[in-house]
């Protein structure tokens, strides 16, 4: 019998409406893929659940010890999950890994490094034009596009986007 691929998504969300996730992970799981998707965990969450067609969800409890201000505590989580989601990837040594946010393409870099993982990235909006980036000066705005743009060329095996007008976006860019 053949080994199942391994597929590792993550998303940096608690998992709770998201539907585009929940019918990629579902898909693949239900094309004979094992799926293991990482989200954030909250208190009233469960922390480990089988759903659709079997794939695995685990959502990743985050630690900040400090909680004020908020914006430094969220980038204190953000550290903890991304520490938290290369060990369970070590475990798990995925074969593909597929990045639901830009915020965890570090996690399909670090696999592909690491174990010759495929990067899926799964754009759901076109990076550059989302509303919170405009309260960032913009000299950081133009670093993340360069970076983004970047990941793209160097890292990237496949790119899903949502419309032919953003994948004409990034065609340009990249």
């Amino acid at each position: 019998m053949q080994n199942k691929k391994k597929v590792l998504m993550a998303v940096c969300n608690f998992f709770t409406n998201d539907n585009r996730v929940f019918r990629a992970a579902d898909a693949l799981a239900a094309n004979g893929y094992d799926v293991l998707l990482l989200t954030y965990h909250r208190d009233d969450l469960k922390e480990h659940e089988t759903l659709g067609h079997g794939f695995h969800l685990h959502r990743i409890p985050l630690k900040a010890k400090i909680n004020k201000p908020a914006r430094f505590a969220n980038l204190l989580k953000y550290i903890d999950f991304k520490r938290k989601a290369k060990k369970i990837a070590a475990d798990y040594q995925p074969d593909i890994v597929h990045c639901n946010d830009y915020s965890t393409l570090f996690l399909g870099i670090y696999c592909k490094q690491k174990y010759g993982s495929k990067l899926v990235y799964d754009d759901h909006e076109y990076f550059q034009d989302l509303n919170y980036l405009h309260r960032y000066p913009m000299a950081v705005r133009k670093y993340i596009a360069r970076y983004e743009r970047n990941t793209i060329k160097q890292w990237i095996d496949k790119m899903i986007v949502v419309s032919p007008g953003i994948a004409e976006a990034y065609e340009k860019l990249t």
